[in-house]
């Protein structure tokens, strides 16, 4: 499976998720080293979903995608009241965290049903996540961080 057609899946899933109470439990895919894919639907806190994601990554997915159900405000580049904040990552466990993952939100609406392809391009959401991320990312890996500095 190609990164494209991973994150098309992504996109068809999270639009399938979505309901009236908005997208949760959070959805999220990954591929495992020998091409594996699987779905999860993640019940737990958003924290704990980052960490799901980082685990995920730890384990040797070579790939994953994931995405967290936000209430917006004016201002932080969204279409509708509702998105999906998106994390893709692929690549190996490395210094090079940052440059193997990108960011973006899926604007939605529940009625009349709205879901927009994933906007890689949201300034706001980008901060937001990378800042959960690096915040819940292991402890081995920061150390890992801190010694390549």
């Amino acid at each position: 499976m190609t990164s494209a057609e991973l994150v098309a899946e992504f996109e068809r899933y999270v639009a399938r998720s979505i309901d009236e109470q908005g997208c949760f439990p959070y959805p999220c895919l990954s591929l495992a080293a020998d091409g594996v894919l699987c779905f999860a639907a993640v019940a737990v806190s958003p924290e704990a979903s980052v960490r799901y994601f980082w685990d995920l990554i730890t384990k040797g997915a070579t790939e994953v995608i994931f995405g967290l159900d936000h209430y917006t405000k004016p201002g932080q580049g969204t279409e509708f009241a509702d998105v999906v904040s998106v994390i893709h990552w692929k690549g190996i466990l490395g210094p090079t965290f940052q440059s193997q993952r990108r960011i973006g939100v899926i604007n939605y609406q529940h009625s009349p049903r709205v879901v927009r392809p994933i906007d890689w391009n949201n300034r706001h959401w980008t901060v937001v996540m990378t800042r959960m991320a690096m915040k819940y990312a292991p402890d081995s890996w920061l150390a890992e961080q801190e010694q390549t500095a």
